[in-house]
C-alpha cells in the first residue's frame, strides 16, 4: 500500500477507536488524536528513511526489503501501545496507546493484503510473512514506472476505496 491508503487505514482505525473505546474526551482531543491516528496509520514505514540513508539513494531500490525492519514488527507496535496505556492516567493517555497499537497495526494489515511481499506477524518467533495476494514481487527501476504498475493491478483500486471512505468520512463527519 502507498502513503495515502496508510493514512486512511490509520484514521479510519482512529476513528474507530476513539468513537467506540468509551473514553470522555474532549472534541480537541478527539481532533488532535484522530491526526495522530493517521499518523500512526503510516508510522511503520519510517523505516524507508532509513533503508534511504543506508542504500544512499531516494530511488526506488531503497524499498526493497524495508519490511524486514524492526518497525514492520507488529509486536513492538503492540509493546509501545501497552506501554503508554498501563503508563497514563488520562483518557487521551490511554486512546493513544490504544492508537498507537491499533493504526500502526492498521499499517501491517494493510501491507499483508495489499503487498506481496507480506509481514512477518510472528516476528521474532518465526520469520514466515503472511500476504493475501501472492505475487511476483515488482522489479521497478525508477519512480516514474510504479504508477503505470500500480494502475494495473486490482489491488491499486482497493486501496483507492480505503483512501477515498476516508475522506467522504471525513467530509460527511466535518461538514455536515
Amino acid at each position: 500500500m502507498v502513503f495515502p491508503g496508510h493514512i486512511a487505514a490509520g484514521y479510519l482505525t482512529a476513528l474507530g477507536v476513539v468513537t467506540f473505546a468509551g473514553f470522555s474526551l474532549t472534541p480537541n482531543e478527539q481532533a488532535l488524536l484522530l491526526t495522530l491516528g493517521s499518523l500512526l496509520g503510516d508510522a511503520p514505514d519510517i523505516d524507508v528513511f532509513y533503508s534511504f540513508l543506508k542504500k544512499k539513494t531516494t530511488g526506488i531500490s531503497a524499498l526493497q526489503g524495508h519490511r524486514d525492519h524492526i518497525t514492520h514488527m507488529p509486536l513492538l507496535w503492540l509493546l509501545i501501545g501497552l506501554f503508554v496505556y498501563v503508563f497514563t492516567d488520562s483518557n487521551f493517555g490511554k486512546v493513544l496507546g490504544l492508537l498507537i497499537w491499533l493504526c500502526s497495526w492498521s499499517h501491517l494489515l494493510c501491507d499483508s493484503i495489499f503487498s506481496s511481499v507480506g509481514i512477518q506477524w510472528l516476528k521474532p518467533f518465526s520469520e514466515k510473512r503472511f500476504t493475501l495476494f501472492r505475487k511476483p514481487d515488482m522489479t521497478l527501476s525508477s519512480w516514474k514506472e510504479l504508477l503505470p504498475h500500480l494502475v494495473k493491478s486490482p489491488i491499486f483500486y482497493l486501496e483507492f476505496i480505503v483512501a477515498f471512505t476516508a475522506i467522504a468520512v471525513f467530509i460527511v463527519r466535518n461538514f455536515f
